[in-house]
């Protein structure tokens, strides 16, 4: 299971929320669709009141308030449509007549609206952590209202629904009856008027029409007959003289037949110009070239710097351009650095493949794998590991930072305690970069006692002060060690300082500390994922994006 976050509670309130969690999930078992069933996370209490959430869904957790404006509708939308499936089935049962009135109230404070504090996304899926009523009253609980729904036009297509299923019923049963009639007629109707006009040609008669009597005919009317032809005059013959004969007809001899020619396009004759009409050639000009078109580049213009408040003080100093800040107040930023032996596991292995590598060593059982698990265990620790890219994304935050935030560094890397390699100033951040360039992984993981003496090095009172805690596992060197405890006493001492977590994998062992001190937890499972947290964890420090690092 995914964990989502983890808050720390009262005892009390604690254990009650894995009670009302059992009781909610043995009344909707097998009652309603797996998505409405899986809607809340399965709480996980301690004994120090800490809290984990658990879920089945994939993904990065990420809180309500923090979504975008489109997504956080989508997201609501969602919500509110499972809980309404779940309020349905609550009215449902209490219509029955031996129903568990427990069971429906327990149901209808499930499906009111909820706190917003408690809703998270996964994937795009609505995840609850608890109901309202499920923790002791709080006025300052806000809670996410659910979308209104036009009550007008819900009666009125309610109303109108039974009219037009009449309506359509009559219709279908008129268009049944148009068809059964044009089929009987189709083909019991005489076909005398479907005959084309080629089929009604005229056929011959076979009436014999006797001739008319000779009284009905009209005789013609009588033709004159014509003169008698007149002789013509004889004619009288003039002697002919002989004409002289002519000269026998020579023959040619027969020319050789002429091979058919190809066709020669007709020649267009030029007169000669006469020479008084000639005229000296027109000298050659050179036609200039065209230029060509001078592209200007747009100008860029560069980005605005924010203004600068009449008064800087600690609370505004992180949005001021360093030139502009006095250095006394400009923010600093605390590394504390996982290098336990589980960084050395392939940054997008799973909880479940970490278990595995863990056991498989603590076993020492490596050399008695099957081939297929040998090769599991070989692709678990090949590059990018969780060191190599946590170190690369750290180094690069470092080089980005301005020039007058200073830095410290503590390594959690062995028990019983964490390495403190102290504070380094701008000017020094180059033999910081260099320590962490030197890391690797080791043994334990004194993750109270790192974050204890990374408070140490950071000010919190005259200075925003951001401790990066880079993890991926859990506390192992001891069970007195409390993180939680540790970052509540250190909020109490500094009131301006915050735990940012970047946390590989998901384990959420100190998701805690962000919460108590302010700050915020980004849940990485690949290389982008990293570099996008490690540059959102580490916003004070970078301060706005249009001033001159």
């Amino acid at each position: 299971m995914i964990r989502i976050t983890q808050r720390a509670f009262d005892p009390k309130t604690s254990g009650q929320l894995e009670s009302l969690h059992a009781a909610f999930v043995r009344i909707i078992a097998n009652k309603l669709p797996p998505s409405v069933a899986g809607l809340y996370a399965t709480p996980k209490a301690s004994a120090d009141g800490s809290v984990q959430w658990l879920t089945q869904l994939t993904g990065q957790p990420r809180p309500y308030a923090e979504l975008p404006v489109a997504e956080a509708g989508r997201l609501k939308t969602l919500l509110f449509e499972r809980l309404s499936a779940l309020r349905q089935y609550a009215e449902a049962l209490e219509k029955q007549p031996d129903h568990d009135r427990a069971a429906v109230e327990l149901l209808k404070h499930a499906s009111a609206e909820p706190p917003i504090e408690a809703i998270f996304s996964m994937n795009g899926q609505p995840v609850l952590l608890y109901w309202n009523l499920a923790l002791p009253p709080d006025p300052k609980r806000q809670v996410l209202a659910a979308p209104v729904v036009p009550i007008a036009a819900t009666a009125v297509a309610a109303a109108a629904s039974p009219v037009l299923t009449t309506v359509w019923r009559w219709v279908v049963a008129l268009l049944l009856l148009l068809l059964i009639l044009f089929l009987l007629w189709w083909f019991f109707c005489p076909k005398s008027w479907r005959v084309s006009p080629v089929d009604q040609a005229p056929v011959p008669s076979t009436e014999v029409i006797a001739p008319p009597l000779a009284s009905q005919v009209t005789p013609p009317p009588a033709v004159p007959a014509p003169p008698p032809p007149v002789a013509p005059p004889p004619e009288v013959r003039q002697p002919v003289e002989p004409e002289p004969p002519e000269p026998p007809a020579v023959r040619k001899p027969a020319d050789p037949p002429v091979p058919p020619e190809e066709p020669v396009p007709p020649l267009v004759e030029v007169p000669e110009p006469e020479p008084e009409l000639l005229r000296p050639p027109t000298p050659h000009v050179e036609q200039p070239k065209p230029e060509k078109p001078v592209v200007v580049p747009p100008k860029v213009v560069a980005p605005l710097k924010p203004p600068v408040p009449k008064v800087i003080t600690v609370d505004n100093a992180k949005t001021v351009c360093p030139e502009d800040r006095p250095a006394a107040l400009a923010p600093e930023l605390i590394v504390v650095f996982d290098a336990s032996g589980s960084m050395r596991i392939n940054i997008n292995a799973t909880l479940e493949e970490e278990d595995w590598v863990i056991g498989v060593l603590n076993d020492r059982s490596l050399n008695r794998l099957s081939p297929s698990d040998q090769q599991k265990f070989v692709r678990l620790h090949q590059e990018p590991t969780r060191i190599m890219t946590a170190k690369q994304a750290t180094i690069s935050l470092l080089q980005r930072l301005p020039k007058d935030v200073g830095t410290g560094l503590v390594v959690v890397d062995d028990c019983p305690t964490a390495r403190n390699l102290g504070r380094y100033a701008p000017r020094e951040r180059g033999q910081m970069i260099a320590q962490l360039s030197q890391l690797a992984p080791n043994r334990g993981t004194p993750l109270a006692d790192g974050l204890l003496q990374g408070g140490e090095l950071a000010d919190g009172v005259n200075k925003e002060s951001t401790i990066l805690l880079v993890s991926d596992g859990e506390e192992s060197c001891g069970r007195g060690a409390n993180v939680c405890y540790v970052a509540r006493n250190l909020k109490r001492q500094k009131p301006h300082l915050k735990v940012n977590v970047i946390d590989i994998g998901g384990v959420g062992a100190a998701n805690c500390a962000a919460e108590l001190t302010g700050g915020k937890v980004y849940t990485v499972n690949s290389v982008k994922e990293l570099n996008i947290g490690m540059d959102r964890a580490a916003q004070d420090a970078l301060g706005p994006a249009q001033c001159k690092k």
